[in-house]
């Protein structure tokens, strides 16, 4: 049966004590969230996670929701709150990385990055190295130097030795780091197309 009750309607029945009230409410609005939140954020998961915790902040504080305002813009500026911090945050874990940071907001970057399938597929060409290169920079959010220091494996001296980072040192792994967001880059991009072609011949179907 289709709920007919109007937003306030619903808030104020859940305050009353029926607890699936609010449910319904959300139900109502969640796939719009997701795609407003994807707007914002460019990436899947992340507006999934900025939605799921404006739901969780809306329950929290519907008690102080004023029933003359409009629900759903109540709603929608809690979940747009939420995809700022998530901004912010990024921001943050990328601060005072180097200038090759830049080539995540390429397009191809972003697209590679919609879902878990489509990264997977990006980054099966790198090796170990590779791989752990791009994670503490792209994932943990490292700058060089931080790199050189912390992951053993791309230690630029033997096991036990002392290490004293020089520019050489940064430079080489910045170099290969731009080798990996090239690779990746290209990988998107290949990606991209062939998935391009798919839906061409899907929708000719």
């Amino acid at each position: 049966m289709v709920e007919q009750r109007t937003d306030e309607a619903l808030v104020e029945a859940y305050l009353a004590g029926e607890e699936t009230a609010f449910a319904r409410l959300i139900e109502r609005y969640y796939a719009k969230l997701i795609a407003f939140a994807y707007k914002i954020l460019e990436h899947r998961e992340d507006a999934e996670d900025a939605v799921q915790e404006a739901v969780l902040k809306a329950w929290e504080n519907i008690r102080s929701y004023e029933i003359t305002r409009k629900f759903s813009s109540w709603l929608y500026r809690i979940c747009q709150n939420e995809c700022y911090m998530e901004l912010r945050r990024r921001s943050h874990k990328f601060e005072g990385l180097p200038k090759d940071i830049d080539s995540i907001k390429s397009t191809s970057i972003r697209q590679m990055a919609l879902n878990k399938e489509s990264r997977t597929w990006c980054l099966a060409v790198l090796n170990r190295r590779q791989h752990l290169l791009y994670d503490a920079i792209m994932v943990k959010g490292m700058n060089y130097e931080q790199v050189l220091y912390e992951v053993k494996e791309l230690c630029p001296v033997e096991k036990g030795c002392v290490l004293e980072v020089k520019p050489e040192h940064i430079e080489k792994l910045r170099l290969e780091f731009c080798e990996i967001m090239e690779i990746v880059s290209e990988r998107a991009k290949e990606r991209m197309r062939r998935d391009k072609i798919d839906k061409e011949k899907t929708n000719e179907e």
